[in-house]
């Protein structure tokens, strides 16, 4: 009965693995989201507004769960 789960535990990380390796576009947003409420560690990437050199866009991460918790924003190198 223990057997089958050494096998299931593999296949599950198998799928794990592929899933991180396939290719997933990144997505630049227009605009910085409208209430500014990312969770914490959530982090999107959206297009220059001016803040940043010509050749970057802006990195924005949620940096906590109350609404007062304002997100930072870095300019970054475009994502590929």
């Amino acid at each position: 009965m223990h057997a089958a789960a050494p096998a299931a535990l593999i296949g599950l990380a198998l799928l794990t693995t592929t899933a991180l390796a396939t290719d997933i576009p990144t997505i630049v947003l227009n605009a910085l989201p409208a209430d500014y409420r990312l969770a914490a560690g959530q982090s999107v990437y959206v297009e220059n507004d001016g803040r940043c050199p010509s050749d970057e866009v802006m990195q924005v991460a949620g940096t906590g769960i109350r609404p007062e918790d304002m997100p930072k924003i870095s300019c970054v190198a475009r994502p590929r």
